[in-house]
């Protein structure tokens, strides 16, 4: 596979995960606004407030040398899975094998060949205020 059909399943990936958090969001705006009682207006703030904590929480998580803490020692059998995931033994997900052959690829993208959780959450976080704002002119 070249590196330019790799580029373009990486992004692929990206878009279809932003779409996804996208509609997530909205379903979710559509969920408190029968709540409320609030109409289309509760959606669209709804998805605001989902679209700047995605942004905030994609900053945090793209910040370089932050790392999570760890909060216990891991057991030998976490230590052998975890040496299992890093020497590229990593099985891909339904979601990436259909996403693949949709692309007409013959390898799905690893877990490490994705863009990062912070970047994918800058992504949808971005798309998610980029709905909010063409619904506020719809």
């Amino acid at each position: 596979m070249t590196q330019e059909s790799r580029r373009l399943l990486r992004t692929a990936d990206a878009l279809v995960y932003a779409a996804l958090v996208t509609g997530v969001a909205v379903v979710i705006g559509i969920g408190v606004s029968l709540v409320r009682g609030g109409g289309w207006t509760t959606v669209r703030e709804a998805t605001f407030v989902l679209g700047v904590l995605l942004v905030t929480i994609g900053t945090i998580l793209t910040r370089p040398g932050v790392q999570p803490r760890a909060k216990r020692k891991p057991t030998d059998e976490e230590t052998k899975a975890q040496a299992q995931l890093e020497s590229g033994a990593e099985t891909p997900t339904a979601h990436q094998e259909r996403l693949a052959a949709l692309l007409n690829c013959s390898t799905p993208l690893t877990e490490s060949e994705r863009l990062s959780r912070g970047v994918r959450f800058l992504l949808a976080g971005g798309l998610v205020l980029v709905v909010t704002f063409v619904t506020e002119y719809w």
